[in-house]
């Protein structure tokens, strides 16, 4: 088995929320296994803008986690 697979990325907050600058909690019941990596949504509507572009929104989040990261949670109802 290969723990670090199901490790969600961005320490399981909303992979979309930190593509665009936030954070954002997620639903452990909304996720996709991309490129060897989990990835967590907070909402369906999230995750169906991570799936038109995950190339890009993964690079986008990847870019902007080092930020992010020190960023309290956002009190927004998610994406």
């Amino acid at each position: 088995m290969e723990p670090a697979k199901f490790t969600p990325s961005y320490q399981g907050y909303c992979a979309t929320a930190v593509a665009q600058g936030m954070k954002l909690a997620s639903s452990p019941e909304l996720f996709v296994v991309e490129g060897g990596k989990t990835y967590l949504f907070s909402t369906a509507q999230a995750k169906q803008m991570f799936e038109m572009d995950k190339k890009g929104t993964i690079a986008k989040a990847d870019a902007n986690w080092p930020k992010v990261s020190k960023m309290p949670v956002s009190k927004m109802g998610g994406l």
